[in-house]
């Protein structure tokens, strides 16, 4: 919590205790979040999901400027746990391919896109 304080330079995150993923996504309803491997922070915590969803309907909508990314190296998982599931089910905005994302992008941008999404496949 003290290395998300430095980060987004606010001392609330450093200053507020956490119990589990609920809390988490809580104190981040005013930032852009990003959570890259989702699929391994589920792996370590099966409840992530529902947290997830309960903080989305209870937090997340009443922010109009907070941008969440959800990415993972596994379609089967982001498909079945994120985009269809029953937890998050019509929660997304917006779906777009990274190749509509990367045009008119210079080749270094291309070239570290593709190594935070873990490779050349799928894009």
């Amino acid at each position: 919590m003290s290395q998300l304080a430095l980060y987004v330079n606010d001392s609330l995150p450093s200053s507020r205790e956490i119990k589990n993923w609920g809390d988490f996504f809580q104190l981040l309803a005013s930032y852009t979040i990003y959570l890259e491997e989702l699929q391994w922070l589920a792996n370590y915590e099966k409840n992530i999901i529902s947290h997830l969803e309960y903080v989305w309907d209870n937090y997340f909508q009443r922010n109009p400027d907070l941008i969440i990314l959800l990415w993972g190296s596994s379609p089967s998982f982001m498909l079945d746990k994120v985009v269809n599931s029953q937890a998050l089910y019509n929660r997304s905005q917006y779906e777009f391919s990274l190749k509509e994302f990367l045009k008119g992008r210079s080749n270094r941008e291309v070239f570290n896109t593709y190594l935070t999404v873990g490779g050349f496949q799928n894009i």
